[in-house]
């Protein structure tokens, strides 16, 4: 993982190195012999300069965080940002949307 210069990480947020696969073609755990486990998600992680990542997001393996990108509170990113992008979870966004029609 790799955390560049003057970006910024809030209370929670979580970042995802290695995982399982979870496909049922072996035991998921850390303590299980190899030969036993599922196959294995795993991958650096950088965060540019001026990027930022709100509370409780999680950053999956092998993703970059792009320069003056920010990811909004609750997001799951799953892909890498572009330059100045501002990723948010799709679920707050139609809430917003939703609450605003009602009102």
């Amino acid at each position: 993982m790799e955390l560049e210069s003057l970006c910024s990480v809030a209370a929670g947020v979580r970042f995802i190195c290695l995982g399982d696969e979870h496909l049922g073609k072996g035991i998921v755990g850390a303590l299980i012999p190899k030969q036993y486990q599922d196959n294995r998600i795993g991958g650096k992680i950088v965060v540019e300069k001026f990027a930022a990542l709100w509370t409780n997001s999680i950053v999956m393996p092998g993703l970059t965080v792009s320069e003056s990108s920010v990811v909004g509170a609750n997001s799951l990113l799953r892909e890498n940002t572009d330059l100045g992008q501002y990723m948010r979870d799709l679920r707050q966004s139609q809430f917003a949307i939703d609450r605003k029609r009602t009102s």
